[in-house]
């Protein structure tokens, strides 16, 4: 099986008091759905178990996509490394769900457990400029079952943390620092409501961000920093210690 193991992840580790700032707790440990098998947290699945013993044939290419035309214009991934052109029955792209590899467009490859109906096409990158969407960043690098790298990078959704949009259904988006450069991306919530003690995003329902001191973290709402509309009426939106800043804005947590 190939999965997806999110390498991009930067814990903010929690202070004792924030004064205007909050600190932002353990990013979702299992935001994108883990199959069982050992890997990073975030792993996802890909059908198909390989392991990577030789040098993989690269039938085509993933990024430019070249190499594939006909009933087969899509070049994907295998899970030994190679690539090869498959059918296209589904124009889907990074907000949609998958069932089958086929249902991804050229350009795209299924990630996420199949079997539970939790997968949802990726974009290929080699760079950032090959995402598409304020937001989206090359950063999820793919291995297989056997946690064995592809060298094949994808692409986090371009998603908005506050309306919650940009996402396959029933996925949330959150918003994340990297010193490379913050991001978006969407994973699926865990079973804490708004308000609720928390020790990291994934525990939260989804859309929610597990936010605050370290002894008194809760589920949160995401928020823009000065825009008083995204918070519920009494509250205030309050910046991370580690400021994200997406595009025009800078996200925070309501309080």
């Amino acid at each position: 099986m190939k999965l997806s193991a999110w390498l991009a992840w930067f814990s903010l580790v929690a202070a004792c008091d924030f004064g205007d700032n909050q600190s932002r707790l353990g990013q979702p440990d299992s935001g994108r759905p883990d199959s069982g098998a050992t890997g990073q947290d975030g792993s996802v699945i890909h059908p198909t178990d390989a392991a990577i013993d030789s040098p993989p044939v690269m039938a085509c290419t993933l990024v430019p996509q070249s190499g594939c035309s006909g009933a087969t214009p899509a070049c994907d991934v295998n899970d030994d490394g190679s690539t090869s052109c498959r059918a296209v029955t589904s124009q889907g792209t990074s907000n949609s769900h998958c069932m089958t590899e086929t249902a991804c467009k050229d350009g795209y490859t299924c990630t996420g457990d199949m079997a539970t109906a939790r997968a949802w096409c990726a974009r290929f990158c080699t760079q950032d400029t090959d995402c598409l969407g304020i937001g989206s960043r090359c950063l999820i690098d793919l291995e297989n079952n056997n946690g064995d790298p592809l060298d094949v990078t994808v692409c986090t959704n371009a998603c908005d943390p506050v309306t919650q949009s940009g996402c396959p259904t029933s996925m949330g988006c959150l918003p994340f620092h990297a010193a490379t450069g913050d991001y978006t991306d969407c994973f699926y919530g865990g079973a804490k409501a708004l308000g609720q003690t928390c020790a990291a995003d994934s525990e939260c329902a989804t859309g929610l961000v597990c936010a605050g001191p370290a002894t008194g973290a809760t589920c949160k709402k995401n928020c823009i920093v000065g825009a008083a509309s995204t918070c519920p009426t009494g509250q205030t939106c309050v910046g991370y210690t580690d400021a994200i800043n997406i595009g025009a804005n800078t996200y925070g947590a309501c309080n």
